[in-house]
């Protein structure tokens, strides 16, 4: 009876020990994942960080420009063309990035459950990535009808230029005729 008991305790010392283990085990795996996200997120910030500073350097040839030079508008909407470029470079990153973060989130929610830790964390960084992506969207929209209003604005000064143009030369063509018709008079008479 005595070695019933004791085989009995160990058996019970064994069974809370692999559940120890199981939990260990688990809380591992977790870690693991959330390891594993947050790598994917670092890849992102680095490619995103390399795009923002490129937009960073045209940010400043563009307010140098417009300190030192207010009236070349062509070299403006060059360094703002570059701008949509870049601009157009983050957006694509961040749709990219949420459309990663998307199947990381059903992954995770199709292994884990929808609860888990593993699925929540994937879930706030689809979240924060979904959030950031609309706001480039925006910020490129607002780019685009920038440069949009800045082309209109030199279209519609150059047509006025133009129109001023032609009207002082009308005004010569008209002064000279009348004087080339006054000296043939002079000359008739």
């Amino acid at each position: 009876q005595q070695e019933f008991d004791n085989n009995t305790k160990e058996i019970w010392k064994l069974e809370e020990s692999i559940a120890s283990l199981n939990n260990e085990i688990s809380n591992s795996n977790v870690d693991i994942y959330l390891d594993f996200l947050s790598e994917i997120g670092n890849k992102w910030d680095k490619a995103i960080g390399s795009i923002e500073k490129a937009n960073s350097k045209l940010q400043f040839q563009l307010d140098k420009l417009e300190l030192t030079s207010p009236n070349d508008t062509g070299g403006q909407l060059k360094i703002k063309y570059d701008m949509l470029e870049q601009q157009m470079k983050l957006e694509k990153t961040y749709y990219n990035q949420t459309v990663a973060y998307q199947k990381e989130y059903n992954s995770a929610s199709s292994k884990y459950g929808a609860n888990s830790k593993q699925a929540l964390k994937a879930k706030e960084m689809l979240e924060k990535a979904e959030e950031t992506y609309q706001k480039e969207v925006l910020n490129t929209l607002k780019l685009e009808k920038d440069i949009k209003t800045e082309r209109e604005k030199v279209a519609t000064d150059s047509i006025s230029a133009l129109k001023t143009y032609y009207k002082q030369m009308e005004t010569l063509s008209k002064n000279a005729l009348a004087k080339e018709k006054d000296n043939l008079k002079k000359a008739h008479d």
